[in-house]
């Protein structure tokens, strides 16, 4: 079964009316082997425009980052051949998808300008319906403490302060389950703890900037720019509420459920400070670190 958040179905691709296309992202984007062949056969010069990376074939894209068939007009021109046959990343972007022991998950990507501003408008709870069932027992305690903390960032009316919970909760959580006492967990209030202090958000952020593979040259100019106070109280507590959603139970993987709330609670940080609006903040985070595993593991080494 796939649990999905309720604006999930609501997403529409602009298409050529998007504001800041994935097309033109910089990022390498795999085709799948069945979709290739076809390629081969429908598109003349697929093999001209394509590369193979890491074993994996890929679009080449031009020097500004764009795709090679992204067209001047906005729309992709693989599209307009095939009549909308797509390989299986451009097909399902901007859905994400999480498969644990007993339920599957799915998402929107806030690096896409029209689902991050379909996330950061809404005033309802999305995430109400967080109740999984798993026979892991791990993944069940993370699944039902998720969603408390999923309950408790909706009903925090400060959301700055609903970020100081969830990563006390985290720390007190991860206690819990290193002292193999997880039945006390139900048991945990959200007990803050302070954010980033000024100065090491600083030192972090120019850690990022010296170290991460930038997918925009936007991007280490406004890791290094002065920090600006960007977001409405809205916007930043659904922001808030997609990174718990989408990092809370990743911690089944590394076993690290500190870490994980700590990278959720940096990456709410960080978009609250870059210089453009909040939307764009939000969305250039998400390209330039969440779509990039190299990145994101800097990042919860350096937080974690």
């Amino acid at each position: 079964m796939i649990f999905t958040p309720d604006y999930y179905r609501e997403f529409h691709c602009r298409a050529s009316a998007c504001p800041d296309p994935c097309c033109r992202a910089g990022w390498q984007i795999p085709i799948d082997e069945k979709t290739y062949k076809f390629y081969l056969s429908a598109i003349a010069d697929i093999e001209d425009n394509t590369e193979v990376s890491d074993g994996e074939r890929i679009f080449k894209t031009r020097p500004g980052g764009e795709c090679r068939y992204f067209r001047s007009d906005g729309l992709c021109d693989i599209y307009i051949k095939t009549g909308g046959r797509l390989c299986e990343i451009c097909e399902k972007y901007p859905r994400f998808f999480e498969e644990y022991e007993g339920f599957t998950e799915a998402g929107l990507s806030v690096s896409c300008p029209t689902a991050a501003a379909l996330i950061l408008q809404k005033t309802a709870d999305c995430y109400t319906g967080l109740e999984r069932s798993s026979p892991d027992p791990l993944l069940q305690l993370l699944a039902d403490s998720r969603r408390r903390a999923s309950k408790m960032i909706f009903s925090e009316r400060d959301p700055d302060e609903a970020a100081k919970k969830l990563i006390g909760f985290g720390a007190d959580l991860q206690e819990l389950i290193d002292l193999k006492m997880t039945d006390k967990a139900g048991e945990l209030e959200f007990l803050p703890m302070e954010l980033i202090p000024a100065e090491e958000m600083a030192a972090a952020r120019k850690y990022l900037a010296e170290n991460t593979e930038a997918l925009s040259p936007e991007w280490k100019p406004a890791l290094l720019a002065p920090p600006k106070r960007q977001g409405s109280a809205v916007q930043r507590r659904n922001y808030l509420q997609y990174l718990n959603y989408r990092y809370f139970l990743k911690a089944i993987n590394s076993g690290n459920v500190y870490a994980q709330c700590a990278a959720a609670v940096f990456l709410y940080c960080l978009a609250g400070e870059l210089p453009f609006d909040y939307e764009k903040n939000v969305m250039t985070v998400s390209r330039e670190l969440e779509h990039s595993a190299e990145n994101m593991a800097l990042l919860t080494e350096m937080v974690g």
